[in-house]
């Protein structure tokens, strides 16, 4: 990352930091504060924001058509530098996890409109949940220390394959058999779900 994005991402995350401290709801209380003070107590990882508050914020706003890794990434930034002044110790515990889930998204879609045109781009889904898979451990950052106990730290790119080939990072070390160290890697929780249409988006004579 160079030094011009590091800024572009310091200034965008304070523009949402600003909203997310100033906004009030129609009863006058800041809600998002509100939201962000319980995480400690509630042992929670992420605040919903209502998409519809963000009207009064174009600039934010219209980052979620434009970039909404950016602008998703800005959220979680700007919630954990709020969390870190309240509680710094459990902001450093879940910093990584630390995320923003958007309600009221009004770019809502049916299953069969889904296609090339929304990759990279945030839209909503309509309907009905048919399987779901058990949570299981997925691994994001692995740390691995070989035979002569030299570490080795691997990143996973996004699914699930390493961006390299396993083996010891140390300079002229020969070995590939590396053990994980589980307590210094990072893992997410990960579950698979499944989904089918609505009976009222399906076009007349077809199956789901």
């Amino acid at each position: 990352m160079t030094s011009e994005e590091s800024q572009t991402e310091s200034a965008l995350a304070d523009k949402v930091k600003e909203f997310l401290t100033q906004f009030k709801d129609p009863t006058g209380s800041f809600s998002y504060v509100e939201q962000i003070d319980q995480m400690m107590p509630k042992r929670a990882k992420y605040i919903v924001v209502d998409f519809n508050d963000l009207v009064s914020v174009p600039f934010i706003e219209s980052k979620f058509v434009e970039s909404p890794d950016e602008i998703l990434n800005a959220f979680s930034r700007a919630i954990k530098e709020i969390l870190q002044e309240r509680f710094p110790e459990y902001a450093r515990k879940i910093e990584h996890d630390i995320r923003a889930r958007i309600a009221n998204f009004p770019a809502e879609r049916s299953l069969r409109q889904i296609n090339s045109e929304v990759i990279t781009k945030m839209t909503s889904v309509s309907g009905m949940v048919v399987r779901a898979s058990e949570v299981k451990p997925l691994a994001k950052e692995l740390t691995y220390k070989c035979l002569d106990k030299h570490i080795s730290k691997f990143t996973l790119l996004d699914g699930m394959s390493l961006d390299k080939a396993v083996k010891c990072q140390s300079p002229k070390c020969p070995y590939t058999n590396l053990a994980i160290v589980a307590e210094e890697s990072r893992f997410i929780d990960f579950q698979i779900v499944r989904l089918q249409e609505l009976p009222e988006d399906l076009p007349p004579g077809q199956l789901p």
